[in-house]
């Protein structure tokens, strides 16, 4: 890793998204990676086990994304926002909206009319 410690004792997702600093990239190589997961090793056992598995540059992509997807999320939640739902496919790359989900038993589906115009609970 470089000079530069990442914070570590938040909750793990807390600590992942710490990782991208105004410095800059604490997990720019397997090997950042690794020294990262060394230092959570007490926290989650599985740390080790990935440790010693070996990671290559997927892994690590896979990490980065996972942290960028966290950010963003907790970033909306800050500001008082929804999420934008998305899914994430080998095929389809990341940030693809997510397809309609089907409606729940007992729910009557929506026209097109009015899923593009949804009706405003009444307030009062």
């Amino acid at each position: 890793m470089s000079d530069t410690v990442p914070l570590t004792g938040e909750p793990l997702a807390l600590d992942l998204i710490n990782t991208s600093t105004a410095v800059g990239d604490l997990l720019a190589t397997p090997a950042d990676l690794r020294a990262w997961l060394e230092l959570q090793a007490g926290r989650f056992g599985e740390a080790r086990e990935l440790v010693t598995a070996g990671l290559a540059a997927a892994d690590l992509a896979a990490v980065r994304d996972v942290r960028d997807r966290t950010a963003r999320v907790l970033d909306h939640v800050r500001r008082g926002e929804r999420p934008r739902p998305t899914t994430w496919t080998p095929s389809t790359g990341p940030n693809v909206p997510r397809p309609p989900s089907p409606p729940s038993p007992g729910t009557a589906r929506r026209s097109p009319r009015s899923a593009a115009a949804p009706e405003r609970p009444a307030t009062g």
